[in-house]
């Protein structure tokens, strides 16, 4: 068995007489080195319904000037409970809804975006809007709306891609007859090494 050698001495690698190269590795999810790297964050969308119309909720766009993906690994939709609605309310999906784009970018409330590594001061160039009530021309939808009863609240694990210049677009319908519901829309996303 051949044995490689590192810069001190120590043993790297070994080859096998079959020819393989056996190697002591460790492994972390890429979402572990992205932070460590202070290049993983969360975006935070706080807003209050006061009808049952589908409006806008979040509005998230790749402005990378390195040119690098964002990479959506986690959605977190948290609502309260409907004051005058029944039934399920509706989250949806749009891709690129920047295209004429609504109030929910022009009115630009922005949202809280927040590095996960608490030593780190990188900061990162997306645009993060709330929607609020906003109108939104949503752009193509993703599949059918997703029913969302108020007393599930859940972690949606669907990882998704957002090029440079790519935006994604999501919309909440509350439950028929609401007057009042919060939400709190969290996203969850790394940038591309």
């Amino acid at each position: 068995m051949a044995i490689i050698r590192d810069p001190n001495g120590l043993n790297a690698a070994e080859v096998t007489d079959k020819g393989r190269l056996l190697v002591l590795a460790s492994q972390e999810p890429i979402r572990t080195t992205a932070a460590k790297n202070g290049d993983s964050y969360i975006a935070y969308f706080l807003v209050t319904y006061t009808n049952a119309a589908n409006t806008g909720l979040a509005y998230i766009k790749n402005n990378d000037t390195q040119g690098r993906s964002l990479i959506i690994t986690n959605y977190f939709p948290f609502y309260g409970s409907t004051t005058g609605g029944s039934g399920d309310a509706l989250l949806s999906f749009y891709k690129n809804p920047e295209s004429g784009g609504g109030t929910i970018i022009s009115g630009a409330l922005p949202a809280i975006v927040s590095n996960t590594d608490f030593q780190s001061s990188k900061t990162v160039n997306i645009d993060a809007f709330v929607g609020n009530g906003s109108t939104s021309t949503f752009g193509t939808a993703i599949g059918i709306p997703l029913a969302v009863n108020p007393n599930d609240n859940r972690n949606f694990e669907t990882p998704t891609i957002l090029p440079l210049g790519a935006s994604i677009g999501f919309g909440w319908q509350p439950p028929t007859g609401n007057t009042s519901q919060y939400i709190a829309f969290l996203i969850s996303f790394y940038m591309e090494e």
